[in-house]
C-alpha cells in the first residue's frame, strides 16, 4: 500500500514538474502544490489526458457576463433575473448578457476550463448573483468535472489571496496578474495550461492592452454597445455585455478602440422626432386591415373620435429596430395623448419611446421624460403643436437638447409624421422630414382626401434619408375616393339559395336554426358566394350595399345579423362601419338612410341604388356610376339599370327555380356563385 501511494505521489510530482517547466518558463516545482485528497484523485484521473493542450477562458463579470441592469430593450438578447440584485455601476436587477444567457459552452470555451477576474465583488458574500453565475453561467465540461473533485474550484477568492479560479477585487489595469495566479492554481491541480492557450474576455478598454506583456490572449467585448453615461461618455465600459459571437479563439490582444470613435453618441448625435396619432398609433382597434398593429386593451386613445389605443407596426416592433435606435427621441403632436397622467402617455413613454441614447438621458435628466405643450416647451415631448407649424416645435426640442450639452445639427434631425400638410414646412428649417403610413390612408376623414394615415408608421418607412419626402406621388394612385367602387346585391336567391337545399346546391351552406321568410320560408341557406365570401371577389376592394324587395325576415331577425356580420364583409365597408354607425343599419326604399335597402320594388331597384350612391357621397366617398355594380337573380330587374349608367349582372344563371312564376325561370335557385361576380361593364342577363 505504501509503495503504491509513493508511486502515485511520484507521478504527481513529475506532472507538476512538467507543468512548471514547460508552461511557466522556469525550473522547479510549486512549493504549495496539492498533496493527496481530492487533488490526487483529480490528478490521477487526468494522468492519461493531454493536459498540455488544455485551455482556459477567464471572464470579467460586470458588463461582460452581465449587462446594464434591467435593460432588455436596448439589449433584447439579455435576460433579466428577477429578484436578483447586482450592485455594479449603481445597482439594479441582475441582467445576464447574451453570452451568459445562451451559455459559455456554446462557444469554443465550452472545451476549456474557466476563471473570473473582476474588479467588483459580485454583490457580496453569499449573494444570489454569485449563485447564478456559478450554477447557471460558469458551465463547461472541463470546469464542471474539476468542480466535482476539487471543491475550491467553486469558491470565490480576492486578488490579495487567490485560492481559486474565481477572483474578485482585482485592480483595473492589473488583472493580468490575477489571471497568471489562476493559471498557477490550475497547475497545482495538475492542469497544465500554456499562456498561449489562455483567453481573457472583458469589456473595460483600459484592461486589455496589459495582457500582451504576459503573453496571454485578451479581447475586449461589448464592442457594439458602450455605456455613454459612465466616465464622461468615453465608452470606457460596455453596456449590453458580451455576445457569443465575440468569444472567438483568436491569438493576441484585440480592443474595440477602432470602432469606438465612430460610435460615440456625442460625436454624431442624431434626433428622431415622431408625431403620435396615426404615426406611433393606428386606427383604434383595427388589427384586421392593419394586422401588424397591436391593440392595447383597456388603454384609451382620444384621437379622431376615440377608441382603444392601437400601436402602429413601428411602435410594436420598436423604434430601436431602425436607425433611430442610435438617436435621441422627441415627439411633436397636435393632440394631447389622451390627457394628463393618461395610460396612453405611460405606454408611449415606457414601451414605445425607447432607444439607448434617450434611455440614458432619461436616467440623468428627469425632464426628458416629461410632457410639454408647444406654448411652453421644457422637454422633448411636445403636445398641442399646431399643424403646419410643427417645425418650430422641433427646433425648440433641438435647443432643449443643446441645453443638456447635446449638440445636434439640423441635418441630423429627422421628423416622421402621417399628416400630409405638415411635411413640406420642415424644408424651410433645414430638417429632414418624411411622411409615413403611405400605404394606408384614412378614407373617411377630411372628405376622403387621405390627409392622415390609417395604420400608422411601419418600420420600413423609418429610413436615414435627407431632405423632405411626402406620400403624394403614391397617394394620387392610392386615393380610395378617386377610384372607389360599390357592389350592391339582392338578397333572396342571390346572397341566399333555396332554403335547406344543399343537395342540388352543394356549395351552399345551411344556417341551422336561422329562419328565412322569402318565397314560402324555411331555414336560411347561404349561396356559394355568401359562403366563400364577397371579399374573395373583386368586390373585396369595394364598398357594399343591398337592394332587396324583401325584408330579410323582419326587424332584428337572425337572418339580418348573419348577413351583416358574416356575408357583407369587405375592407372598405368594414372601415366605414367603424366610423359611421348608420352604415350598419337597414333602411326601406321609402326613406333611405343607409346602404342596406329593403322593400325596393322590382324593376325600380336602380333608383334605390342611386340613393345608396348619394348616401356614400354624403360620407365623403365619391363613387362614379361607372364604378357601381349590381348583382341580382331576378331577370326583370337587370335591364333598367342601363338607363342609369350602372353596371348590372344577372346571377344564378346555372340554376333557376322551376316552380315559381309558372316555371318561367324568373328567379334563381342556388343563388350567386363567386365566379359570376366579375368586374365587367354594362348590363348582362342570363338570357342567351
Amino acid at each position: 500500500m505504501t509503495l503504491c501511494r509513493s508511486a502515485a505521489m511520484l507521478a504527481m510530482a513529475c506532472m507538476l514538474q512538467r507543468c512548471t517547466t514547460e508552461f511557466s518558463g522556469s525550473e522547479g516545482g510549486l512549493a504549495d502544490g496539492p498533496s493527496g485528497g481530492a487533488g490526487v484523485a483529480f490528478l490521477s484521473s487526468q494522468a492519461d489526458k493531454q493536459t498540455e493542450q488544455a485551455c482556459l477562458c477567464a471572464f470579467d463579470i460586470d458588463r461582460t457576463l452581465t449587462g446594464r441592469q434591467a435593460d432588455v430593450v436596448k439589449c433584447p438578447r439579455n435576460k433579466l433575473m428577477q429578484g436578483v440584485h447586482d450592485s455594479a455601476y449603481g445597482g439594479g436587477g441582475l441582467t445576464l448578457s447574451a453570452l451568459a444567457t445562451v451559455g459559455i459552452n456554446t462557444t469554443f470555451c465550452g472545451n476549456c476550463y474557466l476563471g473570473v477576474v473582476s474588479a467588483g465583488d459580485a454583490d457580496g458574500d453569499n449573494s444570489a448573483e454569485r449563485a447564478v453565475l456559478l450554477e447557471q453561467v460558469l458551465q463547461t465540461s472541463p470546469y464542471a468535472d474539476l468542480r466535482q473533485s476539487v471543491p475550491s474550484a467553486s469558491s470565490w477568492s480576492f486578488s490579495t489571496d487567490i485560492k481559486s479560479p474565481l477572483v474578485l477585487g482585482a485592480k483595473n489595469k492589473e488583472k493580468q496578474h490575477s489571471l497568471e495566479a489562476i493559471r498557477q492554481w490550475y497547475s497545482q491541480q495538475g492542469v497544465c495550461i500554456a499562456r498561449s492557450s489562455v483567453h481573457f474576455f472583458g469589456d473595460r478598454s483600459e484592461n486589455i492592452p496589459p495582457f500582451k506583456k504576459m503573453g496571454f490572449n485578451a479581447r475586449e467585448i461589448s464592442c457594439g454597445s458602450r455605456d455613454p453615461t459612465l466616465y464622461h461618455g468615453s465608452g470606457m465600459v460596455g453596456y449590453c455585455g458580451a455576445i457569443p459571437e465575440e468569444i472567438v479563439n483568436d491569438t493576441g490582444v484585440a480592443s474595440c478602440l477602432p470602432q469606438l470613435p465612430e460610435e460615440q453618441p456625442s460625436a454624431q448625435a442624431c434626433l428622431c422626432v415622431f408625431d403620435i396619432d396615426r404615426t406611433l398609433t393606428g386606427r383604434q382597434a383595427d388589427v384586421v386591415k392593419c394586422p401588424r398593429n397591436k391593440l392595447m386593451q383597456g388603454v384609451h386613445d382620444s384621437a379622431y373620435g376615440g377608441g382603444e389605443l392601437t400601436l402602429s407596426a413601428l411602435a410594436t416592433v420598436g423604434i430601436n429596430t431602425t436607425f433611430c435606435g442610435n438617436c435621441y427621441l422627441g415627439v411633436v403632436s397636435a393632440g394631447d395623448a389622451d390627457g394628463d397622467n393618461s395610460a396612453e402617455r405611460a405606454v408611449l413613454l415606457e414601451q414605445v419611446l425607447q432607444t439607448s441614447p434617450y434611455a440614458d438621458l432619461r436616467q440623468s435628466v428627469p425632464s426628458a421624460s416629461s410632457w410639454s405643450f408647444s406654448t411652453d416647451i421644457k422637454s422633448p415631448l411636445v403636445l398641442g403643436a399646431k399643424n403646419k407649424e410643427k417645425q418650430h416645435s422641433l427646433e425648440a426640442i433641438r435647443q432643449w437638447y443643446s441645453q443638456q450639452g447635446i449638440n445636434i445639427s439640423t441635418t441630423s434631425v429627422h421628423f416622421f409624421g402621417d399628416r400630409s400638410e405638415n411635411i413640406p414646412p420642415f424644408k424651410e428649417m433645414g430638417f429632414n422630414a418624411r411622411e409615413i403610413s403611405c400605404g394606408s390612408r384614412d378614407p373617411t376623414l377630411y372628405h376622403g382626401s387621405g390627409m392622415v394615415g390609417y395604420c400608422g408608421a411601419i418600420p420600413e418607412e423609418i429610413v436615414n434619408d435627407t431632405g423632405v419626402a411626402s406620400c403624394l406621388p403614391q397617394l394620387l394612385e392610392e386615393q380610395p375616393s378617386a377610384q372607389a367602387c360599390l357592389c350592391v346585391f339582392d338578397i333572396d336567391r342571390t346572397l341566399t339559395g333555396r332554403q335547406a337545399d344543399v343537395v342540388k346546391c352543394p356549395r351552399n351552406k345551411l344556417m341551422q336554426g336561422v329562419h328565412d321568410s322569402a318565397y314560402g320560408g324555411g331555414e336560411l341557406t347561404l349561396s356559394a358566394l355568401a359562403t366563400v365570401g364577397i371579399n374573395t371577389t373583386f368586390c373585396g376592394n369595394c364598398y357594399l350595399g343591398v337592394v332587396s324587395a324583401g325584408d330579410a325576415d323582419g326587424d332584428n331577425s337572425a337572418e339580418r345579423a348573419v348577413l351583416l356580420e358574416q356575408v357583407l364583409q369587405t375592407s372598405p365597408y368594414a372601415d366605414l362601419r367603424q366610423s359611421v354607425p348608420s352604415a350598419s343599419s337597414w333602411s326601406f326604399s321609402t326613406d333611405i338612410k343607409s346602404p342596406l335597402v329593403l322593400g325596393a320594388k322590382n324593376r325600380e331597384k336602380q333608383h334605390s341604388l342611386e340613393a345608396i350612391r348619394q348616401w356614400y357621397s354624403q360620407q365623403g366617398v365619391c363613387i362614379a356610376r361607372s364604378s357601381v355594380h349590381f348583382f341580382g337573380d331576378r331577370s326583370e330587374n337587370i335591364p333598367p339599370f342601363k338607363k342609369m349608367g350602372f353596371n348590372a349582372r344577372e346571377i344564378s344563371c346555372g340554376s333557376r327555380d322551376p316552380t315559381l312564376y309558372h316555371g318561367s325561370g324568373m328567379v334563381g335557385y342556388c343563388g350567386a356563385m363567386p365566379e359570376e361576380i366579375v368586374n365587367d361593364t354594362g348590363v348582362a342577363s342570363c338570357y342567351k
